[in-house]
């Protein structure tokens, strides 16, 4: 029996009929000469319109790489290779149906928009998450704080961790939802007010990170994917680092952080770079998270290893 050319893929989770026009398409790409094959990420959404998320992602500058059928699609933008398909009677590996929303939630290491130099957004797609109003998702959101009653808060910084729509609406929320949960005059229907202590930026994308890394890895005598991103990083672009208030050790945890992101089955692919670096290395090198503290309502001395630093005792005085 042949084997289904999408297996040179590694992907996708939900596989593809083959069709003659993708088999011409997909051998012209393994056979193309001077063109080495690409070491990239793997992101994969399910979408309801191809065309639209086709056109979506050619507007953030993917480029078209395959598009062999009516309901699948490859693009590239860099070392990201993202996969669009249209689900069909199909169920992911734990029984559910995939997600077919066009909300996308583009994971990747390059900086899709340089804002800081005027370049416009390109429209994001009606019914995203970016283009709900403010007001309706942040009283959602305060609706939860106020039933869940959190002390600490984290969330995306004012850039979104890189310019994704949806990633800066998410920051825009949650400060909005932050002033709001503590004030009865706001949402008075949404639960009795409640008073966060503490909020946190996370930061992860770090050049420092990926410079130790990448040492690592090659001391190791290992391929490094991010040798080839630190050569293209912008030398004027500032790392997060120099924002890092709060480095909490968590590597006896990173089992669990991976394992909850491949649950993500239409976000992320198990087998890509975002999981190339062995678990005992990370925890050698880098066996912490980072995080920005830019709310506080308690006193505690910087730099912290706790998110709940200065808490114990406060809690009480603050929502009585």
């Amino acid at each position: 029996m042949t084997a289904d050319p999408l297996d040179l893929l590694r992907l996708p989770v939900v596989p593809v009929q083959p069709r003659p026009a993708f088999v011409a398409d997909l051998l012209r790409r393994i056979q193309r000469t001077g063109s080495p094959a690409r070491d990239s990420a793997t992101v994969r959404y399910f979408v309801n319109n191809l065309d639209a998320a086709v056109a979506f992602y050619r507007g953030l500058g993917f480029d078209v790489e395959l598009r062999p059928s009516p309901a699948f699609a490859m693009l590239y933008r860099g070392e990201l290779r993202l996969l669009l398909s249209i689900p069909s009677s199909h169920t992911l590996p734990d029984g559910t149906a995939p997600d077919s929303s066009i909300q996308q939630k583009l994971a990747g290491l390059k900086t899709l928009y340089n804002t800081t130099s005027g370049d416009s957004l390109p429209p994001v797609p009606e019914g995203s998450f970016a283009v709900v109003p403010l007001e309706e998702s942040a009283e959602a959101l305060v609706r939860v704080i106020r039933e869940f009653r959190p002390h600490v808060i984290t969330t995306y910084d004012e850039n979104g961790g890189y310019p994704h729509p949806d990633h800066i609406r998410t920051h825009e929320v949650t400060m909005a939802a932050w002033d709001a949960a503590p004030d009865p005059d706001r949402f008075p229907d949404a639960g009795e007010p409640w008073q966060p202590l503490k909020l946190y930026y996370l930061h992860g994308f770090s050049k420092a990170r990926m410079l130790a890394f990448d040492a690592a890895l090659k001391e190791a005598g290992l391929e490094s994917p991010y040798t080839e991103w630190l050569a293209k990083w912008d030398p004027d672009r500032a790392d997060v680092m120099e924002r890092v208030t709060t480095r909490v050790e968590c590597g006896e945890y990173f089992e669990v952080r991976d394992e909850a992101l491949k649950a993500h089955a239409t976000q992320i692919d198990p087998n890509s770079r975002w999981f190339f670096v062995p678990l005992e290395i990370q925890r050698e090198v880098w066996p912490t998270e980072e995080y920005e503290l830019v709310r506080s309502l308690v006193d505690s001395t910087l730099p912290e290893d706790d998110l709940f630093a200065g808490i114990a005792g406060i809690e009480e005085k603050v929502n009585t």
